[in-house]
């Protein structure tokens, strides 16, 4: 299964992405994919509290801020991923220092196909997006490239995802595959 969740900065679209992980894995095996790069203090101190926070939620922790699934190879069928973040790990194709320029169209291309890769290697997948369309600033050609990348990244991943939910103060949205959704919790919903 495929489930897409975008939201605002603290929207609770990270921890939602943990309780369907959980929900959805059981006894079987969830793998955090976390695609921040630690590279100024405050992205060390953000990494370092992610960590805590989920240091008792049983995840099995994998960094990884560009090339997903490249020489990744112990995942399993049975597996739930959580990939978080998706708006970061483009950012890291697209800005990093120690990578040589890319199209942004051709790195779009690119992640879509890893990510669709991946869903078809493990049981669930669930992405995790920040929402950045909706401020109406116009910014310099590289930024504008970039959200375009990312906004057509969503509207690929949600074609193809089974659920796709929009997080907003830590409610949600269900916009795509509400039954799918209602039929992952054993029990009441947790987030009611």
């Amino acid at each position: 299964m495929l489930i897409f969740i975008s939201g605002g900065v603290r929207s609770g679209k990270s921890a939602l992405g943990e309780k369907l992980a959980a929900a959805l894995a059981k006894e079987r095996r969830k793998i955090y994919l976390a695609t921040a790069r630690d590279e100024d203090k405050e992205m060390a101190e953000r990494i370092c509290l992610h960590r805590r926070q989920r240091a008792d939620k049983g995840f099995i922790s994998v960094d990884r801020s560009v090339n997903i699934t490249g020489d990744i190879p112990f995942f399993q069928p049975e597996d739930t991923v959580l990939l978080d973040c998706l708006g970061i790990l483009l950012a890291n194709e697209l800005f990093c220092a120690d990578r040589n320029p890319r199209q942004p169209a051709v790195v779009g291309k690119r992640i879509l196909k890893e990510i669709i890769s991946l869903n078809r290697r493990v049981s669930n997948l669930i992405i995790v997006s920040n929402e950045l369309f909706s401020d109406g600033i116009e910014y310099d050609r590289p930024v504008e490239d970039y959200i375009r990348t990312l906004a057509r990244l969503h509207r690929e991943i949600v074609l193809h995802g089974d659920i796709a939910i929009e997080c907003v103060y830590t409610g949600y949205q269900c916009h795509k595959g509400k039954t799918r959704l209602e039929a992952c919790w054993s029990g009441p919903n947790p987030l009611n």
